[in-house]
């Protein structure tokens, strides 16, 4: 049969991109409608001061220096800084990146197939179940889990250009290994879990390039060595930081025979997990070890499937290649070396799952060979499966609505952990739920007991519970487990000045500071303390000292706008509230203070309007509603809410 026509072809191929972009984007958009959550999105972005910098000298310095969260990925930071220059702290900008970079993957994907092989109809599906599958919505839907769409783009763009370097000749083959390289260095420079890529480029040598075949072993390796470089440089970087950041299980948290069952299950779920995508949840903790049934069934299986394919190597190296890019792109976060608590992740194989995916794809379209009925059998199953896991895909965004629903999901799903009720009780915290929040501290404490981050969470609630006795009780014991907390020590201090305690409260501070000198808050409340000693003085340099730190604190604002009031400073009080109000509009005591700085002013007509909106916001305020009736009335008598925040 005659080839159609390459324009014809190239049609074709646009359409089919098309409609996949078209079907990535729809179903993964319900993802800009959610929220931040409260699991490693306020290291990256919510409470990440650093952000602020944008991307000038200082930020850019700052990405190349910092092992933050126990990673060093450089453009992962500056790709969250321009989101924040572009979007401030709105949710729904972050999450848009991030799904615009997963739709770009999935059409690098069917394109880097098609150039590879020539097979649209293949390409496409894998392509397709690559961006529809519920088990990338941990990568896409989680606004700290950037790093996995961005250094999937590089990678993908490195293996293009490889291609196009085992293809050309001359200064263009040149031009295309650089970029190979390039991009797999800004790969890295996103997240070192591409330091497999050599070996990727191998398996493409193997199968369907057949480089194997026309050059030795020995050149195909040769011309791997500056990746090789690259990936031992990015391994030793990340051991180094993680080691330090204390993400690392030693081998009595977690022994060697631990891991090995670990191991062999986890490739077992994966797998599992890529045909049936049930019960996926944000964090699958450890739990008391596999079952021999369990690691012999699972140690089968991976057996029996790698011995299959390697006697079949010859006739479909498909195969061979499929299942080895599964296993060795794996290999980094397998849980050979252990980082952090889960036993597995999702989020691990949004690119490890392209193996399996294009190992199935070939195979079953192998299996039907030019019997029609079992190839239109499979397309049916082909379009059925896609659209099952894109339904699959939109429910689990639902769930990554905001903390509560995420956790409530863990909990759920895997029957509860202290970590999974512990951030369960903190989401609860920040909505004001605070009986459900305790309660679910408390399971957490019970699962892990003498736990620092439970003891801590559980003084925060008591002390907004009102419960300030027992709140002290519990940060003291927290800072028994960890006393280089500075976020302890800070929340004790607020615990303490609650009490009247405040010269305890100023060395709590103090304490905080002493260990991060970088915490705002602990300068605000030293000056919220001064202020409530009359020491306004003081009480201004310590707030101004926290907005040298973060310009986008509200509260310091507010109270600095408070201490120049009552030093009688009406314009200093005036900016200062407006700058607060411009961070948080919605504090209806900043627009009563305002209110009453105008009046003051003479401006009355403004001060109305300041203290209508604090009644909108608050319809309850009855300072602000006094005042009201005050400047209406032309009476004298309006009072501040001398309230520090």
């Amino acid at each position: 049969m005659a080839e159609p026509p390459a324009a014809s072809r190239t049609g074709k191929a646009l359409l089919a991109a098309l409609l996949l972009a078209l079907a990535v984007s729809a179903t993964f958009a319900a993802a800009v409608g959610n929220g931040f959550v409260n699991y490693d999105d306020d290291v990256y972005v919510t409470e990440n001061v650093h952000l602020r910098q944008g991307l000038g000298p200082a930020g850019v310095a700052w990405a190349f220096s910092s092992s933050m969260a126990s990673n060093w990925h450089p453009l992962t930071w500056l790709s969250h800084m321009l989101d924040y220059q572009l979007y401030g702290l709105r949710p729904w900008g972050h999450h848009l990146t991030s799904v615009v970079l997963h739709v770009g993957n999935a059409l690098l994907v069917f394109a880097l197939l098609l150039r590879l092989t020539g097979a649209m109809g293949r390409a496409l599906v894998v392509a397709a179940i690559f961006g529809l599958h519920p088990l990338h919505v941990q990568s896409v839907a989680w606004v700290a889990e950037r790093k996995d769409v961005l250094c999937a783009l590089f990678f993908l763009l490195s293996l293009w250009a490889y291609a196009g370097y085992a293809r050309h000749a001359g200064g263009r083959r040149k031009l295309s290994y650089g970029l190979s390289l390039l991009w797999f260095a800004l790969g890295l420079l996103a997240k070192p879990m591409l330091v497999t890529l050599p070996a990727v480029l191998l398996l493409l040598d193997y199968w369907p390039l057949l480089r194997w075949q026309t050059m030795g072993v020995r050149r195909l390796l040769l011309e791997k060595v500056p990746f090789l470089l690259l990936s031992i440089a990015s391994a030793i970087v990340t051991f180094c930081v993680q080691r330090a950041g204390g993400g690392m299980a030693d081998l009595v948290q977690l022994p060697v025979g631990d891991r090995a069952q670990n191991l062999v299950v986890s490739y077992a779920r994966y797998a599992s997990k890529l045909l049936w995508p049930a019960d996926l949840a944000v964090l699958y903790p450890f739990r008391g070890g596999w079952s021999p049934a369990e690691v012999i069934g699972s140690s089968l299986f991976l057996l029996a499937v790698t011995v299959a394919v390697v006697a079949r190597r010859g006739r479909r190296p498909y195969l061979l290649v499929g299942w080895l890019w599964f296993v060795g792109m794996l290999v980094p976060v397998i849980g050979i070396v252990q980082v952090g608590q889960q036993t597995m992740a999702d989020r691990y194989m949004y690119l490890p799952m392209l193996g399996l995916v294009l190992l199935a794809t070939w195979g079953l379209v192998e299996l039907a060979g030019e019997r029609r009925r079992l190839a239109r059998g499979l397309a049916v199953l082909a379009a059925g499966s896609t659209l099952g896991y894109a339904l699959f895909t939109y429910r689990e965004i639902g769930h990554w609505r905001d903390g509560e629903t995420l956790f409530r999901r863990a909990v759920a799903v895997t029957g509860g952990s202290g970590t999974s009720h512990y951030k369960l009780g903190l989401a609860l915290n920040e909505k004001g739920k605070l009986d459900e929040a305790y309660r679910e501290l408390r399971l957490s404490l019970a699962a892990a007991p003498g736990s620092y981050a439970a003891l801590a969470a559980l003084g925060v609630v008591c002390k907004r519970q009102g419960k300030v006795d027992q709140a002290i009780a519990h940060l003291e014991a927290a800072l028994g487990q960890n006393p280089g907390a500075a976020e302890s020590h800070y929340q004790l201090g607020t615990a303490l000045d609650k009490k009247g305690r405040f010269d305890e409260a100023i060395a709590a501070y103090e304490r905080a500071l002493g260990i991060d000198p970088g915490l705002a808050d602990a300068h605000l409340g030293i000056g919220t303390v001064l202020g409530r000693k009359g020491r306004i003085p003081e009480a201004i340099a310590r707030f101004e000292r926290a907005l040298a730190i973060d310009r986008a604190n509200a509260p310091a604002y507010y109270n600095l706008g408070m201490a120049h009031a009552m030093l009688g400073d009406l314009e200093a009080a005036g900016a200062a509230f407006r700058k607060s109000l411009v961070l948080a509009p919605g504090n209806p005591d900043a627009h009563n203070n305002l209110g009453l700085v105008l009046v003051e002013q003479g401006r009355r007509g403004e001060a109305v309007a300041e203290f209508q909106e604090a009644l909108r916001l608050k319809p309850s305020h009855e300072r602000a509603r006094h005042n009201l009736e005050n400047v209406l009335g032309a009476r004298p008598g309006a009072r501040a809410d001398d309230g520090h925040r």
